[in-house]
C-alpha cells in the first residue's frame, strides 16, 4: 500500500466533505461569512487531515497483523 497515496485520497474527501458542510450549513442556518462556521470547519478539516495521515501511518501496513485481531 502506497501510504502518500492513500492519505491523499482520503484528505480530498475529508476536504470535500466539508465543504459540503460549509455549503449546507452557510445556506441554511448560518450566514457564508460567520466566523465562527469558517474556523470550526477549517479545525475538522485539518484535524481529519492530520489524524488520517497519522492513522494510515500507524495501521496501514498490511504486513503488520499485531494490532488486529
Amino acid at each position: 500500500m502506497n501510504e502518500k497515496r492513500e492519505w491523499i485520497k482520503c484528505s480530498a474527501l475529508s476536504v470535500a466533505f466539508y465543504l459540503i458542510v460549509y455549503v449546507i450549513l452557510g445556506s441554511t442556518i448560518l450566514d457564508y461569512f460567520n466566523p465562527w462556521l469558517i474556523g470550526v470547519v477549517i479545525v475538522m478539516t485539518i484535524g481529519d487531515i492530520i489524524g488520517l495521515k497519522w492513522m494510515i501511518h500507524h495501521f496501514g501496513d498490511s504486513n503488520n497483523d499485531d494490532e488486529y485481531p
